[in-house]
């Protein structure tokens, strides 16, 4: 199965990817809790979309819920994040204070909507015809109304705004569009990326120009991984050296380069 997590990660890095997912021939298996508490902002990122989860599922029950109520669900998820992903009491600190910023910013611009799903998964075995692999995810909000197929598909992002030339092809947009219309029959007219930190909204239009780029952009994606192509990429020194928790043993910045253990890399020669 592929998810937009396991592409976009492939595409800054193919041998993190490697060592974070496995290969296709042979996935890695993560479980949850390791994916939950991966780093202190994935781990907060998920306190955020847990407590909205949970204000938009009350509102679909016929509950609404105040501010003060949904920033008492973030504590109460924010409380589970262990302590050591952070550097110290500031760093949780700094992150805590943001949350609760974050989510001002999204209940103002949400809480007047009823979703018609929150957090709906998907696993679909078949959903690009020319690409012979199943994929996964997890749609954070649907609005609007189905019936009319006048649909928006919302993601909360606590990270950095994307750039317009990402958002042209953007693969999560495209991915989750794609399983909509499976589920649904129809396309989604929008997809809306709430950039909460940076308190701003990006609008993927759905239409076929965009579907046909993006898809282009997946399936080039899909066909070096199926080649079996995982050399690292070491172009971005800075993210590698600062952000990358395999740097330490990349072959790219071994000594003799990536000719260091080249074999592992192949999943053809290693069934």
């Amino acid at each position: 199965m592929l998810r937009q997590t396991i592409l976009n990660n492939y595409e800054r890095c193919p041998y993190m990817c490697y060592k974070e997912f496995g290969t296709l021939e042979e996935p890695k298996d993560r479980h949850d809790e390791e994916e939950r508490y991966s780093n202190k902002y994935a781990a907060a990122g998920i306190a955020l979309h847990e407590a909205m989860e949970w204000w938009g599922n009350e509102k679909i029950n016929g509950t609404s819920r105040t501010l003060i109520e949904v920033h008492d669900k973030l504590d109460e998820r924010f409380e589970l994040i262990p302590h050591d992903l952070f550097k110290d009491d500031n760093d949780r600190k700094t992150f805590y204070n943001s949350l609760h910023e974050q989510i001002n910013w999204i209940y103002e611009h949400s809480h007047l909507i009823v979703p018609i799903k929150c957090e709906l998964n998907f696993t679909i075995e078949n959903l690009f015809d020319d690409i012979d692999v199943g994929f996964t995810g997890t749609i954070d909000r649907i609005d609007g109304d189905i019936a009319n197929q006048d649909v928006d598909l919302v993601d909360y992002k606590t990270g950095k705004t994307y750039t317009k030339k990402e958002l042209s092809t953007n693969m999560q947009a495209c991915i989750y569009a794609e399983a909509f219309k499976k589920m649904y029959g129809f396309y989604p007219k929008r997809f809306v990326f709430m950039f909460s930190k940076a308190r701003r909204l990006k609008v993927v239009h759905i239409n076929p120009e965009f579907m046909a780029n993006a898809k282009a952009r997946i399936k080039g994606l899909y066909m070096r991984m199926v080649s079996g192509e995982y050399k690292p990429d070491s172009s971005n020194k800075y993210f590698c050296k600062n952000f990358c928790e395999y740097y330490k043993e990349c072959p790219a910045h071994k000594k003799g380069g990536w000719n260091v253990d080249f074999e592992v890399f192949n999943p053809d020669e290693n069934v």
